[in-house]
């Protein structure tokens, strides 16, 4: 689940004696498979579909791999595409930006 959770581990020796693992809290950010970008590879165009996100203040870039920007947008829906088709074949990165997250895709246009 989105947020922060608490672990520990509970070792049990065989003749039963057990220790518990210091608390150890995990953050998960809010990225989940409700946010996708598909077709990869593509040809014409790549669409990022935010799922429940869409009030998340969030935008995006796509660069070539030297780090070149080469679109730059924002979300104004569930679903955004990027035009690729006219980019040489090769790979890209899309960077998604929210708040103060980032996620990164590597995109490869045959």
């Amino acid at each position: 689940m989105p947020g922060i959770s608490y672990y520990r581990l509970k070792q049990t020796d065989f003749d039963g004696a057990f220790d518990y693992s210091p608390v150890v809290a995990v953050r998960i950010d809010v990225f989940s498979p409700d946010f996708m970008v598909y077709p990869n590879p593509a040809s014409q165009y790549v669409k990022i579909s935010m799922g429940y996100y869409t009030e998340i203040l969030t935008s995006w870039e796509l660069s070539d791999l030297t780090g070149k920007i080469l679109r730059t947008g924002t979300f104004a829906g569930e679903h955004e595409t990027i035009f690729i088709a006219e980019l040489p074949t090769g790979s890209y990165l899309l960077r998604i930006f929210r708040n103060d997250s980032l996620r990164t895709w590597k995109i490869i246009k045959k």
